[in-house]
């Protein structure tokens, strides 16, 4: 729920995603460089040099060959908003399950697609790095953070 716009996602497994009821899908923006992409920081970046160095690099890597990149402050509704179609992209490291298990079953439900760094299985328990993409897009944001 986003108390701000009074919107409220939902999804089931295998129904769809939703906002205030009406069904969402995610863009079809395939090409990197018109997509608008989402991103956070960890909190262990002040505390965590590589973290801090990773976060840094990837985002002078990335801001050039995209259209832009926002930052929220909240993973669930960075995904929301991918599942909806506003952002094409996001990715962070360090997250939490409570952070993002909502999110990555709506942005799935409306066809997005969710990874390690690594086009991997994200283990919501234990990953590094998240990416979510609407599918299109995703390996051309993978290569960026390598």
């Amino acid at each position: 729920y986003n108390p701000v716009l009074n919107d409220l996602y939902h999804a089931t497994k295998g129904e769809g995603a939703f906002l205030n009821g009406q069904k969402i899908a995610v863009s079809k923006e395939a090409d990197l460089k018109r997509s608008l992409i989402a991103t956070g920081f960890p909190y262990s970046s002040d505390k965590v040099p590589e973290d801090f160095e990773w976060v840094v690099s990837r985002f002078a890597r990335m801001l050039p060959k995209v259209q832009d990149i926002r930052r929220l402050g909240s993973a669930s509704l960075d995904l929301c908003l991918t599942a909806q179609g506003v952002f094409d992209g996001y990715y962070e490291m360090n997250l939490k399950p409570w952070d993002v298990a909502a999110g990555i079953l709506i942005l799935q439900e409306a066809g997005g697609r969710v990874s390690d760094e690594q086009g991997e299985f994200y283990d919501i328990f234990g990953g590094k790095i998240i990416v979510a993409s609407n599918g299109a897009n995703h390996q051309a944001i993978i290569d960026q953070l390598r």
